[in-house]
């Protein structure tokens, strides 16, 4: 209906205006002028806005239906040359600090809000205030720190903006910049006294848990390097390793392990970030905990293993089972994987003597002869010592994951070949007086097997 009302007046807007102009005091000539004033000042039309203003058009002053002047107007329009116009007027100084009938939006937060970061700067020179709130607690600073405007943050930062207000939910400029990926605005927050540690309400997140979440891992390190608590759980019980764990963020959990976070800290549920990893499918972050050695065999308190909780928070129609079984892979060659990691630096260490000792034979045949001899007499003397002892002097030992609780296995030794338990508590302590020279891996169908040949010290 408006739209047709405006149609009916088309081509009377000259007759209009002298009608206007001819029957109205200077004060009613000034208020008419400002609603398109208003108009030109949001649509950055700065030889519009020139024209009324020499026309009279009043340049400070609100509208009586929200309380916007024509300074809000041009502030979210985006024109530095329109807010220079209204400024060299004098009137509209005293809006500077003007505030919105509802939300109570100053110039100011208007262009922070919009990311105009040089109309901040003129309306800081003009007096504004840099921390004035809207009605929820916003301040600019935090208007800057989530639309990504990292010139915008310094230049409030340098007037004097606070980085510790918050607003009535406990929300802090950092809290504003760590979701939005804003990295130089978390720099410049924390070097102005940002607090890492501290968090916001309801969910009750620090920087650390929203930089997690999002999966930023360079806003991560930023905030780490400001030493914040890594292991801090919120009012549920996370931590930004479960946080990271349950969202699948692999780089993450790295990142938070290196700084120090304990890869088995568990939530209320006692839940490990691996059982949150498992029962979230997250087959990166499973790998990533289990080659920091998180405990596969934690229990809940329900008393569930992770791999009893595999895929159990992901709805049926979207389990993948190739991911199921890859994660089940993994937890079942967790123990014997540890073993290698923890065994391997010795293995290349012997492949190293054993090159530096090839390398001696070729460059000194003979001295490789006259040692030959000397080990063949000291084998004699060993056999001879040995043979009073039970054994041929050779013997097996084989790592079997927990899981592969009591199963008899079929293993080749000596020239027969035997079926013993080599259930992993059923290893004999003996085992210990032996050398391990030798190491090599059986990969079968449903385990991972260390075999290690042994022989007597």
């Amino acid at each position: 209906m408006a739209s047709r009302a405006y149609n009916v007046l088309d081509g009377m807007g000259e007759a209009m205006l002298a009608l206007a102009r001819k029957h109205s005091t200077p004060q009613q000539w000034a208020a008419w002028l400002k609603v398109p004033l208003q108009g030109a000042c949001r649509e950055g039309d700065i030889d519009m806005v020139s024209t009324l203003l020499k026309a009279g058009a009043a340049s400070s002053g609100e509208r009586e239906r929200d309380g916007e002047t024509p300074l809000h107007a041009a502030a979210e329009g985006g024109s530095l040359d329109v807010v220079m116009a209204l400024l060299r007027e004098g009137r509209a100084r005293r809006d500077v600090n003007k505030v919105t009938r509802w939300l109570h939006h100053t110039p100011l937060y208007c262009a922070a809000l919009h990311g105009h970061a040089d109309i901040a700067l003129a309306l800081l020179r003009a007096g504004a205030d840099v921390d004035l709130p809207d009605t929820h607690g916003w301040t600019p600073l935090m208007c800057a720190s989530s639309n990504g405007s990292t010139e915008l943050v310094s230049n409030l930062l340098l007037n004097g903006a606070s980085p510790k207000t918050k607003d009535k939910w406990g929300c802090r400029p950092l809290h504003c910049a760590v979701p939005a990926g804003n990295l130089g605005a978390v720099r410049l927050l924390l070097k102005a006294g940002a607090s890492p540690n501290s968090r916001r309400r309801p969910d009750d997140m620090s920087a650390v848990d929203l930089a997690v979440e999002r999966g930023t891992t360079d806003v991560l390190l930023e905030i780490l390097a400001a030493r914040p608590h890594v292991d801090a759980l919120d009012d549920k019980g996370v931590s930004a390793l479960g946080i990271a764990a349950r969202k699948g963020h692999a780089k993450a959990l790295d990142v938070l392990i290196d700084a120090g976070a304990d890869v088995d800290e568990a939530n209320q549920e006692m839940d490990t970030p691996l059982h949150l990893a498992c029962m979230h499918l997250q087959p990166a972050c499973v790998r990533t905990l289990l080659r920091h050695n998180a405990d596969e065999v934690f229990r809940n308190e329900d008393l569930a293993f992770p791999d009893d909780v595999v895929g159990h928070a992901v709805a049926g129609d979207e389990r993948d089972e190739e991911i199921v079984e890859w994660i089940y892979e993994m937890l079942a060659r967790a123990p014997a994987d540890r073993v290698w990691r923890r065994r391997g630096w010795l293995a290349m260490l012997r492949a190293r003597r054993h090159r530096e000792s090839e390398a001696e034979r070729i460059l000194h045949p003979q001295q490789e002869e006259q040692s030959k001899e000397e080990q063949g007499e000291k084998g004699n003397a060993r056999k001879a010592q040995n043979s009073s002892q039970p054994g041929d002097g050779v013997m097996e030992a084989v790592c079997v994951p927990p899981f592969v609780s009591r199963r008899k296995l079929s293993i080749g030794a000596g020239e027969g070949t035997t079926d013993r338990d080599y259930s992993a508590d059923r290893i004999h302590p003996s085992l210990r007086r032996f050398h391990w020279n030798v190491t090599t891996m059986i990969d079968t169908a449903d385990e991972l097997i260390f075999r290690k040949i042994v022989t007597y010290l």
